[in-house]
């Protein structure tokens, strides 16, 4: 029997949890295999739910000590990876001797979910979700072969309904995932409200949406057009309904080949997207769906599919086809398999962030310095998305501190929110966390979040001039004059030119370069 401990930063809905535990349960005793899944964050009541259904151990947020033990029993450990906020000052800490698997769940190459030489380096084996990936270019072609698979996520087609289409009203237009601009196109709204189909509604599940989307709803005046249903466990009766999947994700999305993709094109509902992140591994243009490169484009491909029901029926039929010939749990767990059985050929290493001991066997294992929560976020984006957070910790000039926090508050959508304010919330006494999360509230409009972060950074210890000048621009922008300006009066009178300094620093001096560089 081989045993695997599988480490997860949380149980939830998502698509990460949904793939792991449609392994544990394909992979079960009768296929040889015994599965533990340590949490790293405590189990909410969905996690305890989903584990209980799945009839598997769990490790609910182990102390270090108890995760290192039962890293040093397992045959095998798999870090199910997303840029969560528990997994990198996991991935940093020493680890026992073990054979060590790093499954990718996003497509890894888009901030803040950025897959880097240092993951790729510290597993004995990778398995990318997505095949095409820029770091992989930084390794040679044997080495790839040898520390890099490619294996698609898959749905458990076997325990899904066959979804049965349902005569309904209208021409309705779906949507499943996160109801947020972290995934969904910024132009969903005004797309779909462009869209001229007689009884058009655009059915949207997922968690809690986003109130700019309702905004957005409100001001077009489309209200009767969009419904927005909330997170709905059971799929099949929202599916049947369906004529379209628009699926429409933004251009930063860390989507791979995800799994209610998969699920809607089985119940041979024709999808309709965007060539971003891995879907394009799923959906094939014009053979079982469609992708398209602008907003007109999807406007276009929606209507034409109304005007063009055997087209629908056509695509639908291949969409199903597909994905059962091509993903699902067998072909997935499949692979799995061949991958664990070659793993189990070889001995347990040791494992050190930074370190590839398969190329550096003879290296000294001295004991890693501890980093800040601020230092492990800028581990977690690698060299080139986190040098200006890295020029903001560590920067001497004050061109180049003031260039990199100028970066940081245009910072896009994705990054600013899945990455640096969700690190800042889980770790909200480090200072440099609190400035970068108040540069972002900022560069996203909201002036509120901001004061907050940057006053939580000046009480952890940040004290440098700039915070306070920022505050007082949060403060300014909340309609907090007499405040702002007592924050002016006094940095005018303790720091030596300081109207300069603002003239020189502010964000239209470095207008040209940011420009260029924004991430």
């Amino acid at each position: 029997m081989t045993h695997i401990l599988h480490i997860i930063h949380e149980l939830s809905g998502g698509g990460a949890a949904r793939e792991l535990l449609n392994v544990v349960r394909f992979l079960g005793h009768s296929k040889g295999y015994s599965h533990t899944i340590a949490t790293l964050a405590p189990l909410n009541d969905q996690g305890r739910e989903l584990a209980q259904q799945a009839e598997v151990e769990i490790l609910e947020a182990p102390s270090p000590g108890e995760l290192h033990a039962a890293m040093e029993h397992a045959d095998i450990v798999q870090v199910e990876w997303w840029n969560a906020s528990y997994i990198t000052p996991f991935l940093v800490q020493p680890f026992p001797l073990c054979r060590l698997v790093i499954r990718y769940h996003v497509a890894g190459d888009k901030p803040p979910h950025v897959i880097t030489p240092k993951h790729l380096k510290l597993a004995d084996v990778n398995i990318l979700s997505k095949a095409k990936n820029p770091v992989l270019n930084e390794f040679e072609p044997g080495w790839r072969a040898e520390r890099v698979q490619c294996i698609l996520h898959g749905s458990d087609f076997n325990r899904m309904p066959r979804v049965q289409r349902r005569p309904h009203n209208g021409f309705n237009v779906g949507y499943i995932g996160t109801v947020n601009f972290v995934k969904m196109h910024p132009e969903y709204v005004e797309m779909s409200n462009q869209i001229q189909i007689p009884d058009v509604r655009f059915v949207v599940c997922g968690g809690l949406s986003e109130p700019v989307l309702l905004k957005q709803v409100q001001q077009l005046k489309a209200e009767h057009k969009f419904h927005f249903m909330g997170y709905v466990e059971q799929l099949e009766n929202v599916i049947a309904e369906m004529d379209v999947f628009g699926y429409p994700l933004c251009p930063d999305t860390y989507a791979s080949t995800e799994l209610v993709l998969q699920e809607v094109m089985y119940a041979g509902v024709p999808p309709v997207v965007f060539p971003y992140g891995g879907v394009t591994q799923t959906v094939k243009h014009n053979e079982n769906g469609y992708i398209v490169q602008r907003a007109e484009e999807y406007v276009n491909a929606i209507e034409y599919l109304f005007q063009h029901p055997k087209e629908r029926k056509r695509l639908g039929a291949a969409a199903r086809k597909f994905v059962i010939r091509h993903l699902g749990i067998e072909n997935t767990a499949s692979q799995y398999e061949d991958l664990y059985e070659r793993l189990m050929a070889r001995p347990k290493m040791p494992h050190r962030w930074g370190v590839d001991f398969h190329t550096q066997p003879a290296v000294k294992e001295d004991q890693p310095a501890a980093l800040s929560q601020s230092e492990v976020f800028i581990e977690s984006l690698g060299v080139d998305v986190g040098r200006a957070f890295k020029a903001s910790l560590y920067g001497t000039q004050m061109d180049e501190v003031f260039r990199a926090e100028i970066s940081i508050l245009h910072s896009r959508y994705v990054l600013a929110k899945n990455g640096v304010i969700r690190f800042r919330n889980l770790y909200p006494e480090d200072p440099f966390l609190n400035l970068w999360a108040g540069l972002c509230c900022e560069g996203l409009n909201d002036a509120q979040g901001a004061a907050m972060c940057y006053s939580t950074a000046i009480s952890k210890g940040l004290t440098q001039w700039r915070i306070y000048w920022y505050l007082a621009r949060a403060l300014k922008q909340l309609g907090e004059h007499e405040k702002s300006q007592h924050l002016i009066k006094q940095l005018q009178g303790s720091v030596q030119g300081f109207d300069h300094l603002v003239k020189r620093y502010s964000m239209d001096t470095f207008k040209p370069a940011l420009e260029a560089s924004v991430m």
